[in-house]
């Protein structure tokens, strides 16, 4: 291995070439990997990464990069984070800006200030390294996060809350790193001069990034005819120009630019915005791969064992103590559930910025002859490690523990039906999985999992039940596929409700005959253009408009013997029906309530979910 490491190292060009190739391969496995048996990613990434660096195998040693592995970095950075600010629902965002806002602004420093104490007292860091592990450790990290919470299937605007947070914190995390690397190499300059430079800096990289976007915008709406493939490769290039500004006039800044120049794209309509967002997803999963495994080859296992004890104690401090008391503090004033909150403080993975930052940072201290550089990159390493391992794998366990995910629905079927369903469901609150063999490309930019499988084949019905879905909705084009996979769920699982799309009616015994409830395609078209005519304000509060919705909630035990008045329901929502068993109560303020009513509710979706909430129950009953 000696040799050929010697061999690449006289010829420049194959250096990187066969490193970007081994590293390639081996990202490819871990993916394939991570899907494989439903693992974070980063899991794999890592591992292989430490396996193939020069404490493994040796085929891959980022040190013969040279300033290429920081090019590498930036621009992957730079992608993963413009594909995320692109991936975020503003209209989410909306229902909770009080929480969002204290998750970018207020916990960011009360987690750089304790886990900087933490490391110092902790793990025995100097002051000066210290201070940047905290100035580090302020951010999530969307390579982990987002995944993670596509994955479990999250309420949306939990979902929503978690994702916005991983972006837009670490934007901030690194310019409070460079300006706590700055105070340091400095130590004349005045703590409010470093203060007002993370000002500057978040404006001018913002300011870039946003008037970038905007010109975007512009010239897209005009280049209608252009093709696909030019109108991606043009956002992929102003991404990465608007990095490059932000860069030149306040260095450090360009995360911030591609974050918000991602989110004013991420938010409009422009010819092939679809498609672009689907190239950018791709391009996101090959930075990721490619970043974590040349970030995790240039550690050495040796390095993480001198921490010691003292390193694992530090981690711990950081996610049992530091992270829930910055969430807690951040949300006191938000609507978020004690539930979400606690939540919301579990998921708090470090990924790549964390990991690119230090190696950043330990290059920059040995430049200044700063002692500490070594365990620094050995300390946030082994937070970025433990932190994915214990969230990717008890995230799950926790969320249902918690009640925060819905009962998935799954929703069967490839074509422009079957997609407006699994949408209109997940805008309601739904868990929902949607499955085909051949599923719609559109569908990879949604925030619901998307699962390949044939329903028609037995092993494959299995998997899809086990998640406990109490509902299937079978809505292909073919009513022989649709009849044969509802029979089979039926013998499977003998109380699921199914429902099914009907082609022809003439059918529609057969599925009778099983219990299944059909909607005739025509009948349902018919059923909607009358609606639009007669009741058209309701036909849009059913289509989930921003402003108002109809929900159903099912009352537990906590409702018992209460009425409407002294159940106190939020302002902005009305109870318009009660179906108790196959009775139907159009109620008033006296109406008493029983455990298993069924509430139809208009109102605004933040009301609606605040009563959800307080009924606990996180999402409708199917």
């Amino acid at each position: 291995m000696g040799s050929i490491a010697h061999t690449l190292a006289r010829e420049p060009s194959l250096v990187l070439v066969g490193t970007i190739a081994v590293v390639l391969c081996a990202g490819v496995l871990g993916l394939a990997l991570a899907h494989r048996l439903r693992l974070p990613a980063i899991l794999f990434l890592l591992a292989l990464g430490l396996a193939l660096g020069p404490g493994g195998l040796g085929l891959v040693r980022p040190e013969l990069l040279g300033s290429g592995l920081r090019a590498i970095v930036s621009i992957s950075v730079a992608i993963i984070v413009f594909e995320g600010a692109m991936s975020i629902d503003l209209r989410q965002i909306r229902h909770a800006s009080s929480a969002l806002i204290g998750l970018i602004s207020v916990s960011p420093f009360i987690s750089a200030l304790g886990a900087g104490l933490a490391a110092h007292f902790v793990a025995g860091l100097t002051w000066h390294t210290a201070a940047l592990y905290g100035a580090i450790m302020s951010v999530t990290g969307p390579t982990v996060v987002k995944p993670i919470v596509k994955r479990l299937a999250l309420a949306p605007r939990l979902h929503a809350i978690l994702e916005a947070e991983s972006v837009f914190v670490d934007a901030l995390g690194v310019l409070l790193g460079a300006a706590v690397l700055s105070y340091i190499t400095a130590p004349q300059q005045l703590p409010v001069i470093g203060l007002w430079s993370l000002v500057a800096h978040i404006l001018i990289g913002g300011g870039v990034g946003g008037l970038l976007g905007m010109a975007a915008l512009w010239g897209l709406s005009r280049a209608r005819m252009a093709p696909g493939e030019i109108v991606r490769l043009a956002v992929l290039s102003l991404a990465l120009i608007a990095w490059t500004v932000a860069e030149v006039l306040a260095h450090e800044s360009g995360l911030v630019a591609v974050a918000i120049g991602g989110l004013v794209l991420g938010s409009a309509r422009y010819p092939h915005a679809g498609s672009v967002k689907v190239f950018k997803s791709d391009l996101s999963t090959l930075a990721l791969a490619v970043v974590f495994i040349l970030l995790a080859a240039s550690q050495r296992l040796t390095s993480l064992a001198r921490l010691g004890w003292g390193g694992v104690g530090v981690v711990a401090v950081l996610m049992l103590l530091i992270r829930p008391l910055a969430v807690f503090v951040a949300t006191s004033r938000s609507s978020l559930s004690w539930r979400e909150k606690v939540f919301v403080s579990a998921m708090g993975p470090r990924g790549i910025v964390a990991a690119s930052m230090a190696s950043f940072l330990a290059v920059e201290l040995r430049a200044w002859a700063i002692p500490g550089a070594g365990r620094l990159s050995a300390l946030v390493f082994l937070t970025v490690v433990i932190t994915v391992l214990v969230v990717g794998i008890s995230a799950g366990w926790f969320a249902r523990r918690l009640g925060l995910i819905p009962i998935p629905i799954v929703v069967v079927g490839n074509d422009d039906v079957a997609l407006w369903v699994a949408r209109h469901l997940q805008r309601q609150g739904e868990g929902v999985v949607l499955v085909d063999r051949h599923p719609p490309l559109a569908a990879r930019e949604e925030e619901f999992p998307v699962e390949r499988a044939d329903l028609t084949q037995p092993d494959a019905l299995d998997r899809a039940l086990a998640t406990g879905t109490r509902c299937m909705v079978v809505a292909t084009a073919s009513d022989k596929a649709n009849l044969m996979i509802c029979q089979q769920a039926r013998a499977a699982k003998p109380g699921l409700r199914l429902i099914a799309r009907l082609n022809d009616r003439a059918k529609a015994e057969a599925f009778a005959s099983l219990g299944i409830e059909v909607l005739n395609e025509a009948e349902g078209a018919g059923l909607a253009l009358a609606t639009q005519v007669t009741r058209p304000s309701v036909l849009g509060l059913l289509s989930a408009s921003p402003q108002a919705e109809v929900a159903e909630i099912p009352l537990g035990p906590i409702a018992r013997g209460q009425t409407l008045q002294t159940l106190n329901l939020p302002s902005r929502c009305l109870v318009a029906l009660i179906r108790r068993s196959r009775e139907i109560i159009v109620p008033d303020g006296r109406t008493e309530l029983a455990s298993g009513d069924l509430l139809t509710v208009i109102g605004e979706r933040e009301a609606i979910e605040s009563l959800r909430r307080q009924l606990g129950t996180p999402a409708a009953a199917i």
